[in-house]
């Protein structure tokens, strides 16, 4: 068997450590068959695995001279036989994230679930700013029976600790997203808005228990909007047009939306809700795109009537997909994000699925879930650079 040799170098980071290491390494002809390296706030990590087979001094000497050289850089280093660890023929890695109000303990519950999975963790990035933690781990799920069910413990222990979070597909992560379709209701905006037209006329508790039960269920979402639809029959369109100046932009995602574009992304809003509100959302917040079901007026007046093919999960993901061809792009380049069941379809088969706020019947398929108050840091799941991550919490 091959001489196989650990060092662990640890000490204050300074330039020209790693290249210096590299050097006494190739002088004496020891062959570097893996190395990995970190710096943690300025403190420095690298771990070599080394072959000393054809090495021109022994493991004693070698030790001897590689901790004399660490001294006069002000780092130590530690020598030991390589003996192998966990290290499966092919690894299924994924990337899990985590932010929001840092305390003490989260880890702990994390890893623990992680264990009781048999997941392995490859690498740990911790940031803890002002009062805010984001964490990101890749995972090695290659030994985990249910990934599924996994992402959904985990999402409940976030969920209990009042914190964000994804597990995602590591070569999904690594695809660059270009096109970002947003839900309207409680998700861009705050609230539903046909529950806030039937308000204003009285009949807001039969709207709200049918609207709710239409998002958190499996009923027939399209005979469920044509019945909440004749509610509404009679409503002056002055009326409709008040509600629509008065929308709410949810806290945080006006931000989130003017960085997107920054970054080049098109956004697009696809509501089951009316179009004659998601127009006015687009124009507020600049949007590439409005989807939403017409409700038809006549004489300034609604008729209770859904004019044209009513928009529901398929259909918003129908739209996705006649978006992804005009714009050649492929699906797993889109990021879906919203709240309920009808929000289901898109979030499952996009590449990258957030439930903002989300109901457990859309949680559980989405990739992550994002708290209200955390909307802005929806960024930090789109495979940012290092830079960017950093300057986020600036």
């Amino acid at each position: 068997m091959e001489d196989l040799i650990a060092i662990q170098i640890n000490g204050p980071d300074e330039p020209g450590i790693f290249t210096q290491l590299c050097n006494f390494f190739a002088e004496r002809n020891i062959n570097i068959e893996d190395v990995s390296q970190s710096v943690l706030q300025g403190y420095l990590s690298i771990t070599f695995i080394v072959n000393i087979t054809r090495a021109t001094l022994n493991v004693d000497r070698m030790s001897l001279e590689i901790k004399k050289l660490c001294r006069t850089m002000n780092v130590s280093a530690s020598v030991f036989p390589y003996k192998e660890g966990y290290r499966p023929s092919k690894k299924l890695l994924y990337i899990f994230t985590m932010m929001g109000k840092d305390r003490s303990g989260i880890l702990s519950r994390i890893s623990e679930n992680l264990s009781k999975n048999s997941a392995n963790i490859e690498t740990i990035k911790l940031r803890s700013r002002q009062g805010w933690i984001f964490t990101q781990l890749i995972l090695d799920l290659s030994g985990v029976g249910d990934i599924e069910g996994m992402r959904n413990e985990l999402r409940m222990i976030c969920e209990d600790l009042e914190l964000s979070m994804s597990l995602q597909e590591e070569r999904k992560y690594r695809v660059n997203k270009k096109l970002v379709v947003f839900d309207m209701d409680s998700t861009l905006v705050t609230g539903e808005t046909i529950v806030d037209v039937a308000r204003r006329i009285g009949k807001e508790k039969e709207m709200h228990e049918a609207t709710e039960l239409a998002m958190s269920s499996d009923m027939d979402f399209k005979d469920s909007l044509r019945s909440r639809s004749k509610l509404l029959t009679g409503v002056e369109e002055d009326l409709l047009m008040q509600v629509a100046a008065e929308l709410e932009i949810t806290p945080g995602a006006d931000a989130l939306v003017n960085k997107l574009k920054d970054q080049g992304y098109r956004i697009a809003l696809i509501s089951s809700g009316f179009s004659y509100f998601t127009d006015v959302v687009k124009e507020r917040l600049g949007l590439d795109y409005s989807f939403g079901n017409t409700l038809e007026i006549r004489d300034g007046r609604v008729t209770g009537n859904v004019v044209g093919e009513i928009i529901d999960g398929e259909g918003k993901w129908q739209i996705i997909s006649d978006l992804c061809e005009e714009l050649g792009i492929d699906q797993q380049e889109v990021v879906t994000i919203g709240d309920g069941s009808n929000d289901r379809v898109m979030l499952h088969r996009s590449g990258l699925g957030i439930g903002l706020n989300s109901k457990e019947i859309a949680s559980r398929v989405a990739d992550g879930k994002v708290t209200i108050e955390d909307v802005e840091m929806i960024l930090l799941l789109l495979g940012l650079s290092e830079t960017d991550i950093d300057s986020f919490f600036d």
